[in-house]
């Protein structure tokens, strides 16, 4: 079964249906280019105060990290 992870149908049925994902693996078809990732990242610590030039390296980092598994 596929399902897209796009919008909210996936949380929905996942809801609604928590036996579909109880013994299921998720398997992305694609990869997250890195503006993606820094996007999620800045999303992520934008309620975190740190000074601008360390957030941007942690968001930086985190990016290149997740890249880095998937290679």
């Amino acid at each position: 079964m596929c399902f897209s992870p796009a919008g909210d149908q996936l949380r929905n049925r996942c809801r609604n249906f928590p036996g579909l994902i109880a013994n299921a693996t998720i398997d992305w078809f694609f990869e997250w280019p890195e503006e993606a990732l820094v996007d999620v990242a800045n999303f992520k610590l934008a309620d975190f105060n740190l000074e601008d030039d360390i957030k941007k390296d942690i968001i930086q980092f985190f990016a290149k990290l997740h890249i880095s598994v998937n290679d």
